[in-house]
């Protein structure tokens, strides 16, 4: 069989995902498609970490372009850019649910 393999889209969909392979962005993911458009300074009281760890990790989620921002006075808000990303984590919570299922299943075998 002959594959052909686009290296770059490749490397480009790697980009996205380790943008996402980190708890605090998808914490701050989940902030912003629940409720809105967060500026730095929300995103630092409501995750109780420092701004510039909240800055790098919303210039991570911007450069893989799941986030955008805009200015807003003084503040710069971000704002979820590619709501399908909503999509993935639906995919994610059905995995994890049949991983638990899967697990239940088996103790319940191991009882019986």
């Amino acid at each position: 069989m002959d594959y052909k393999l686009n290296e770059d889209l490749f490397k480009a969909r790697e980009t996205v995902a380790k943008a996402l392979g980190h708890a605090t962005r998808l914490k701050i993911l989940h902030i912003i498609s629940e409720y809105g458009e967060h500026c730095v300074c929300d995103l630092t009281d409501i995750l109780d970490i420092s701004q510039p760890l909240v800055s790098k990790h919303l210039s991570v989620l911007k450069n893989a372009g799941i986030v955008l921002s805009k200015k807003e006075g003084l503040n710069v808000v971000y704002y979820l850019a590619m709501p399908c990303v909503l999509s993935l984590f639906n995919c994610i919570d059905d995995i994890l649910l049949k991983r638990i299922k899967k697990r239940n299943e088996l103790l319940n075998v191991r009882e019986g």
